[in-house]
């Protein structure tokens, strides 16, 4: 498996139709035929946001994984278990209500197998590239606002990113707030 898209839902259900149909007619997915998966982590929702995912799973078994949280977790700690419960190489981060580009996992995967790098960010239709040359060891904190928008790593302070490499996030003891 090449890339792990991981979303955290609660109490999304005025959303998610429009968001799930953009999401599982990614182009990557037939560019990249079983190279990819969705993995929606239900943070323990009490709409009918549960029921909307179970539906679109049976639509796109080979697209669509769910995780359903006991208790609400927060959208860090849904993306964690997200993290956890997925194959991917690389990892994609969204919110249940964002609307991408159809291209969007095809984009991003695209750009961060390019070159080597830990890190890609989708920003209004552009990739941005982390550079290669940081040594996070002794950086502390890698934080480049003016290139990656609101990215911010360490084992102390984690952040948002949204095109991580697995062995990136595994070997950093990196996560998400």
């Amino acid at each position: 498996m090449k890339v792990s898209l991981i979303v955290p839902v609660y109490n999304a259900e005025h959303v998610l139709f429009e968001t799930l149909g953009n999401l599982v007619h990614q182009t990557f997915f037939d560019q990249y035929p079983g190279e990819g998966e969705i993995v929606f982590v239900n943070d323990c929702s009490n709409d009918r946001s549960g029921t909307i995912l179970e539906i679109l799973h049976r639509q796109f078994p080979d697209r669509t994984g769910i995780i359903h949280l006991s208790e609400n977790l927060g959208p860090g700690g849904a993306r964690n278990v997200g993290v956890d419960h997925s194959s991917g190489e690389y990892y994609m981060f969204m919110d249940c209500d964002d609307l991408v580009e159809i291209t969007f996992m095809e984009k991003l995967y695209e750009a961060v197998t390019e070159e080597p790098m830990a890190a890609v960010e989708a920003k209004k239709g552009e990739a941005f590239k982390a550079p290669t040359s940081y040594d996070f060891a002794d950086a502390g904190v890698y934080c480049d606002s003016q290139k990656m928008g609101k990215v911010c790593v360490n084992k102390e302070h984690r952040g948002r990113l949204d095109g991580e490499k697995r062995s990136f996030i595994m070997s950093g003891n990196i996560g998400c707030l």
